[in-house]
């Protein structure tokens, strides 16, 4: 699966992507690298991940933080990629963000 991480800050966030590895299965890393926070950055990014998804399928996409400092990745990846939304300030079905992830990626523990 083809996974997509942001490290959220506010100047800038890091975006990490992993692909299945051909041989072992396991995660391996083909892309990290700095986003400003700023639409057109954001939108740049998106683009990385949509050729990403055109040669190994759909984007599971994780964000550490929730609101204010990440909105604006959230808007952008919401509206323009259709990345799952939030509901009244809260992801449909979670209380937390933890469970959000947990809900992506199953339980840590």
């Amino acid at each position: 699966m083809l996974t997509v991480g942001f490290d959220v800050a506010k100047e800038f966030h890091w975006m990490s992507v992993t692909v299945p590895d051909a041989v072992t299965g396991k995660a391996r890393e083909v892309l990290s690298r700095r986003v400003e926070n700023s639409p057109g950055e954001i939108a740049a990014a998106i683009d990385q991940i949509a050729g990403f998804e055109a040669e190994h399928g759909p984007a599971m996409v994780g964000i550490d933080v929730l609101g204010g400092i990440a909105q604006l990745l959230e808007v952008i990846g919401c509206d323009s990629v259709g990345w799952p939304h939030r509901v009244g300030g809260s992801w449909p079905h979670v209380s937390t963000r933890w469970a959000v992830l947990t809900e992506l990626f199953g339980p840590t523990r």
